[in-house]
């Protein structure tokens, strides 16, 4: 599911955001960044516990068009990004992870 809320008109509540949310990038434990108007999301893991598998594949979402477009992948496979990713400067930084 994915959703969006209009910061401006929250009166309105919280609406399905339809986008092509590309298959490969389905998971869990994926970092996310907002950097200039685009959200990167990147990392993850399928599977949960025993027998789960990590991923480095990284896509960014541009909502002027609706569209996921893939990126550089990872130099490594990494997931449980969370909390341990953001933006400096225009450029998307990770500071720890789970490989």
């Amino acid at each position: 599911i994915h959703l969006v809320l209009d910061l401006e008109n929250q009166n309105l509540g919280w609406a399905s955001l339809i986008t092509n949310f590309p298959e490969a990038a389905k998971g869990v434990h994926a970092g996310s960044v907002a950097i200039g108007g685009k959200f990167y999301f990147f990392g993850g893991q399928v599977g949960h516990d025993c027998g789960n598998t990590d991923k480095g594949n990284a896509f960014v979402f541009n909502p002027v068009d609706n569209s996921w477009q893939s990126i550089a992948p990872l130099p490594y496979i990494n997931s449980h990004l969370e909390f341990s990713s953001f933006a400096l400067d225009g450029k998307l930084i990770i500071v720890a992870g789970e490989d």
